[in-house]
């Protein structure tokens, strides 16, 4: 029937009949929301129905001569008040009696927890003596001896310094003194410093590209970029997948290193930083990547198979990332002819 019609709804291919059957659900399955403000009529009529089959089981005799409503309900049924003089009568429960048993919530034994005294014990219980129960503790507290019985719960820092070798407190050299004001402390004191010697190699993963490019310190690039694209591993008959993939970074960056070194060996000789021969002596490379694709594997694992040759002195991730609310990239206008 549909392969007679003019207009294909999807302006494209009819849809398989097979993929349909994944997108059903069952109705059982979907607990749709909805009837929340029935539910409390919903148990009233379940307690009315259950309280109906109990005076009908008992044959009439919970009915009272006052009915209630056309049912015929009795009071305690009828009224939730009724509840409240039988809740009130809790027994074994003398008011004043109770009441004074507050007067004994004092505390008479050690803390659920102290530290300290956690320390203490498992002092004497490492020499060897006989740790008193909370038993003992309790009496010879009541007896007065409280110093010896119950350590305070609070202990100076002295104790364990003198006990234990080390303060729970930092020394006040150990703070920095604000001797300097916030506009005089330098902003870039944690950044990594980079020396003149240091070589920047920019790893870039696309979903179907990877591209390796190194710099030296003033921002010269040592070598044009290698790219899937202009190393001749783009549209192969592997299909379009392959790219962009491990396999293809990690062969565009070992042949960029291998092609990149001889110059950076000459550069190194020029600055006066290396002799000639000198193959030792390794390069200082910070390596920057972008992209979390496939070839991002492939990239680094190709510098990390370089070890020998190249000192790796930062490991840097430089994807940019969109912050929410925040701007975005500014698109390329076409410049007017």
């Amino acid at each position: 029937m549909f392969r007679g019609t003019v207009v294909w709804l999807r302006r494209g291919k009819p849809k398989k009949p097979g993929l349909d059957k994944t997108r059903f659900v069952p109705q059982a399955r979907k607990p749709h929301q909805g009837g929340q403000n029935y539910f409390n009529t919903l148990q009233l009529q379940q307690r009315d129905q259950e309280a109906a089959r109990e005076i009908a089981s008992a044959g009439g005799t919970l009915r009272t001569s006052g009915q209630v409503g056309s049912r015929g309900l009795s009071p305690e049924l009828a009224s939730p008040l009724a509840d409240f003089p039988a809740n009130r009568m809790v027994r074994n429960f003398d008011a004043p009696d109770g009441f004074a048993q507050a007067s004994r919530d004092g505390f008479e034994s050690r803390r659920g927890f102290n530290e300290l005294d956690d320390m203490r014990l498992l002092q004497r219980e490492v020499a060897g003596e006989k740790l008193p129960d909370e038993g003992d503790l309790l009496a010879s507290a009541r007896a007065g001896d409280i110093d010896d019985a119950l350590p305070p719960s609070v202990t100076d820092n002295e104790y364990v310094k003198n006990t234990f070798g080390y303060s729970l407190l930092k020394k006040k050299s150990d703070f920095v003194e604000p001797n300097a004001s916030y506009n005089h402390i330098d902003p870039w004191a944690e950044q990594p410093r980079y020396s003149k010697a240091t070589y920047f190699l920019y790893l870039v993963n696309r979903r179907r590209n990877a591209y390796a490019v190194i710099y030296d310190y003033d921002g010269k690039r040592v070598l044009p970029t290698y790219s899937v694209g202009n190393r001749g591993l783009k549209n192969t008959d592997k299909g379009f997948r392959q790219d962009g993939s491990k396999e293809n970074a990690h062969q565009i960056t070992s042949q960029y290193i291998n092609d990149a070194l001889p110059k950076i060996y000459e550069r190194e000789m020029a600055a006066g930083r290396m002799r000639a021969g000198d193959t030792g002596k390794k390069i200082d490379v910070v390596v920057r990547v972008m992209g979390f694709y496939n070839g991002r594997t492939g990239a680094v694992r190709a510098v990390k198979d370089r070890q020998d040759v190249l000192d790796i002195k930062y490991f840097e991730d430089i994807t940019p990332y969109q912050m929410p609310g925040g701007g975005k990239m500014p698109r390329a206008r076409a410049q007017p002819a």
